[in-house]
């Protein structure tokens, strides 16, 4: 097998690897159809290269000479040159790398996709957003800048910073996402005061023991759990 060809197929091969390590991810589904399409490619080229050079002679001086002199006769088939079904194969990993899933995503995208690096973004992007809103005045059922209460100051900052919607009120919002107890709450997460089916304060954890939330003792402020302590914390992203 030529240098060449061999490149091309050990691409193949890597390519393939890359999508097998993909199917770990929670898209398994949508992986595994692409890494039986590229290892369906590389087996056809590994198998068809060795029989194209099994069907060809060595040839002697003689015929050597010979073909060096003629021109091309238009007859000549893949088999009498390997190098473009590997070729082909490599074509056919790559349009199978950058196909579009259904998802407006390739399998090189989904591939490179790293949800820590992702959530520890939408995590800054909200922080800022609420960061943003320090010093804000109470205002018991507000809802804008012009004046926030807890429930109203939390809606806010995760619709504007990552278009989430939260229900009006600190109960119906501690029914929202995953709930975890105080000591897994990490940056981003909502925190609440009081049980299920009796909440009557929300924030948002900042890390470190501290949150930020609209205190009914005057505005929007950073203050940390050991002061005035959270029940337990919601994870939304």
């Amino acid at each position: 097998m030529s240098t060449r060809s061999a490149a091309k197929i050990a691409a193949c091969k890597h390519a393939v690897a890359k999508a097998n390590k993909f199917l770990e991810s929670e898209r398994m589904l949508a992986g595994a159809s692409i890494a039986l399409m590229l290892s369906a490619s590389v087996a056809t080229s590994a198998q068809s290269i060795p029989s194209a050079f099994a069907t060809s002679s060595t040839p002697d001086v003689a015929s050597t000479t010979t073909s060096s002199t003629s021109t091309w006769d238009g007859t000549a088939t893949i088999a009498d040159d390997p190098i473009p079904m590997a070729a082909s194969a490599a074509s056919a990993c790559a349009t199978a790398l950058t196909s579009d899933l259904g998802t407006g995503e390739s399998l090189m995208d989904v591939a490179a996709f790293d949800p820590a690096a992702v959530r520890a973004e939408q995590v800054e992007s909200l922080v800022d957003q609420a960061y943003g809103l320090l010093g804000t005045r109470y205002v018991y059922g507000g809802t804008t800048p012009a004046g926030f209460d807890c429930s109203g100051f939390t809606a806010y900052v995760y619709r504007n910073a990552l278009g989430i919607e939260l229900p009006r009120t600190a109960g119906a919002q501690s029914g929202m996402g995953e709930s975890i107890s105080l000591d897994e709450a990490s940056r981003g997460d909502l925190v609440f005061w009081g049980g299920k089916g009796g909440v009557y304060h929300t924030g948002i954890y900042l890390g470190d023991g501290e949150y930020i939330h609209a205190a009914a003792s005057g505005c929007v402020k950073i203050q940390s759990v050991a002061a005035y302590s959270p029940s337990f914390a919601v994870r939304m992203i």
